[in-house]
């Protein structure tokens, strides 16, 4: 559709359609529970600056489409169809990109000339490689999308004026890739009007809700794997009168059931951090909640005031304990810190519960320094301990340094990692499989205790060794990674969440749980400990019982115990 064919859509009606689309991530909180409602941040600002120019509002009817990723695409399609569109903007981030990908190609081969506009961190640094692969998509955004989005629609989608709009990448008349010369400035935050305050992000009452807020944009570091920080290391802040004005309304409604701040760490910038704390602190109600931390940030002071809000649990990256990996990603965070740290933590705040996250394929690791990251990830005792495979963020440094570093990565975005310099492609797989065994076994607090008990007692095993002999005994008789051994040929990201997601309820259902306890049994049997092998042996029984009769007995079980035993996996539910 050209700019003169929106001008005369504009004439036959009062308003052109805009739909902006988002695709979230779904089951984040409660993990595994499809149920809560998910608002994405980025849909809703850009309606909330185009709503803020009364010139716009004027001409644009502005709807947000904002749907969890277990819908199809053909799903999403026809809603956003539904709307009558005369545009269509995506944000598109490394979870959804292959959504926003079939979704285009439905909504072009619904309507062969609608405009649509990609934006986001996924496609802002690669555009020309973008709008190769993706013909249909009519412009993209890069960098900051809330003025170059409102210029572009100022000027009704001329292209003849994008050469005068900072970042607009685009095919000319002539097939030639564009893209618009110059910068812009940081973006007033100050002038973009709360999303929450005008109800653009509408927590109706009825529903469950998990929130997304950000007070502050950029970071003051530069990690080698991330954006954050690429652009600028200056912090751009949201008004603190308006940041706290969004908390009172998010932290007074009983439908809100998390809170995601989607911020680097909130106290670079302590007196703003201990304002929103203690606001917090002040509300109604008490909230889970979720924030950024950097561990070299933490102190006796902070501490007290984030250990409440965070209901005690804190989670890190160490991303990985080898020197020269923590020098190509540009980390300051060594060992030491950590326990000096977490040392600091645990003295100030006793009910402390850590959450440790760890990447495999870094620059600089193999998979035996792997392995020793994820043993020192767990000699920290955490609660938890997460692993992500490494993925080559467009614009991050370790995407302009692909070539030196001999990173190979997937063909399409979320360009995982396949093998580096130090890291094969072999060691890849098996930190793969590796990593999801770690994560299952996490799942069960009383098999936990017993690899720290074993580990601590014992100086002929260590907790790594331990996890592979479960996954050993377990793997002769059940196959819980039938088909996740090979997954370069889908390696998207919801290929990857779906396919561990699916390990994660098998391994949750009753007869597997029971085997991996037998497994825990044996592994008592080589090495004895006596103060955890009752509690193996009672989550044993209950298993047992569970696979019998599909059932437990509360009666026959304390609280305690169910809860020290059962696995915490939280199975999917998909709302109808």
């Amino acid at each position: 559709m050209t700019s003169a064919e929106l001008q005369n859509n504009s004439y036959s009606r009062s308003k052109l359609n805009f739909v902006l689309v988002s695709v979230y991530p779904s089951g984040l909180f409660p993990s595994g529970d499809d149920s809560v409602l998910q608002h994405s941040l980025a849909p809703a600002i850009l309606k909330s600056a185009i709503s803020s120019d009364a010139g716009l509002e004027s001409r644009y009817n502005t709807v947000i489409v904002d749907l969890p990723n277990f819908h199809s695409p053909e799903d999403v399609a026809t809603t956003i169809l539904q709307h009558k569109p005369d545009i269509v903007g995506f944000s598109v981030y490394i979870w959804n990109y292959d959504h926003s990908v079939k979704i285009s190609q439905i909504l072009r081969n619904n309507l062969a000339e609608l405009p649509i506009i990609w934006g986001g961190p996924q496609v802002s640094y690669n555009p020309e490689e973008m709008l190769g692969k993706n013909p249909y998509v009519s412009l993209i955004i890069c960098g900051s999308g809330e003025t170059r989005l409102k210029r572009v629609l100022e000027c009704g989608l001329d292209s003849s004026q994008y050469p005068a709009i900072p970042g607009i990448a685009y095919i000319d008349e002539n097939g030639n890739f564009q893209l618009s010369p110059g910068t812009l400035p940081a973006e007033d935050l100050g002038k973009i009007p709360s999303p929450f305050a005008s109800n653009i992000i509408n927590l109706q009452p009825g529903k469950k809700h998990n929130v997304f807020i950000e007070t502050f944009r950029g970071c003051p570091h530069e990690c080698g794997f991330c954006i954050w920080g690429r652009k600028s290391r200056s912090l751009n802040y949201v008004p603190l009168e308006q940041s706290l004005a969004d908390i009172d309304l998010i932290y007074s409604n009983d439908s809100v059931c998390f809170v995601c701040f989607c911020d680097a760490f909130i106290f670079y910038n302590r007196k703003r951090g201990e304002a929103i704390l203690k606001r917090i602190l002040d509300a109604p109600l008490k909230i889970p909640t979720y924030f950024e931390l950097d561990i070299n940030c933490l102190t006796e002071n902070n501490i007290p005031l984030l250990g409440p809000i965070l209901e005690h649990s804190y989670e890190f990256g160490i991303q990985s304990s080898t020197v020269s990996a923590l020098d190509l990603m540009g980390r300051k965070a060594d060992k030491d810190t950590f326990i000096k740290k977490l040392k600091l933590l645990r003295k100030i705040d006793t009910k402390a519960r850590i959450w440790l996250d760890l990447i495999y394929g870094m620059p600089g690791d193999s998979y035996e320094t792997f392995r020793d990251a994820v043993e020192f990830a767990l000699s920290m005792a955490p609660e938890k301990v997460k692993i992500y495979p490494l993925y080559v963020l467009p614009g991050s440094p370790f995407w302009y340094q692909k070539e030196k570093l001999g990173i190979v990565h997937t063909e399409d975005p979320p360009y995982q990692v396949l093998s580096n310099n130090d890291f094969s492609s072999d060691d890849i797989r098996k930190a793969r499989r590796f990593s999801f065994w770690v994560q299952m076994v996490g799942l069960f607090p009383a098999i936990r205790e017993m690899i720290e008990e074993l580990a601590v007692s014992s100086e002929e095993v260590t907790r790594v060794e331990i996890i592979e002999q479960l996954a050993d005994i377990v793997s002769n008789k059940v196959d819980l990674l039938p088909d996740h051994e090979n997954l370069e040929e889908r390696l998207s990201i919801n290929n990857y969440n779906d396919s561990k997601r699916a390990i994660m309820n098998q391994i949750s259902e009753p007869e597997n749980a029971l085997a991996l306890y037998q497994a825990a049994l044996d592994i008592l049997d080589r090495y004895p400990v006596q103060k955890c092998s009752k509690t193996v042996k009672t989550g044993f029984a209950i298993y047992q019982e569970m696979v019998a009769s599909n059932t437990i007995s509360n009666n026959d079980w304390s609280h305690e115990q169910l809860k020290s035993t059962q696995c915490t996996w939280v199975k999917p539910h998909i709302p109808a």
